[in-house]
């Protein structure tokens, strides 16, 4: 199950603790409690399978992931420019709203030529409200 999932993991290189707590469909909350045992440090190789969880916001599962997701610091940045470099315009609507959008300012800066490069191609008006807000927090803070 976890293989077809989440196919680009290398799951036979994983700890069986971490395996354990990989959510395996959006009503398994419960793996959230599994993931807040471990050290954030310890999650680092899934997070970008973690952050799959927020493609859509209406899963049961996407708001304690991102509640989750919200204890990590630098490790989240090259995940979620990942994101923002790709052309899943609802999906980084959503982790910029959610997640990006409560990040601290040195962490939310350090993804400013992302943000700025993600405006000038994004078609989504939801995105560009999103980008401009975020854009003037930055500014404020």
């Amino acid at each position: 199950m976890l293989k077809k999932l989440y196919p680009n993991l290398p799951i036979d290189d994983l700890p069986k603790e971490l395996l354990a707590a990989l959510p395996e469909e959006k009503f398994d909350i419960g793996k959230i409690r599994q993931l807040e045992a471990l050290e954030f440090t310890e999650i680092v190789p899934i997070i970008p399978h973690l952050l799959t969880w927020l493609q859509d916001m209406n899963w049961p599962i996407a708001k304690p992931m991102v509640a989750f997701l919200l204890k990590g610091d630098e490790e989240m940045v090259g995940p979620v420019r990942e994101i923002l470099k790709g052309d899943d315009e609802k999906w980084q609507l959503w982790v910029l709203e959610y997640l990006v959008s409560e990040w601290k300012p040195a962490l939310m800066a350090s993804i400013q030529p992302d943000l700025k490069e993600l405006a000038t191609r994004t078609r989504d008006v939801d995105v560009s409200e999103i980008l401009s807000a975020l854009a003037f927090k930055t500014r404020t803070q």
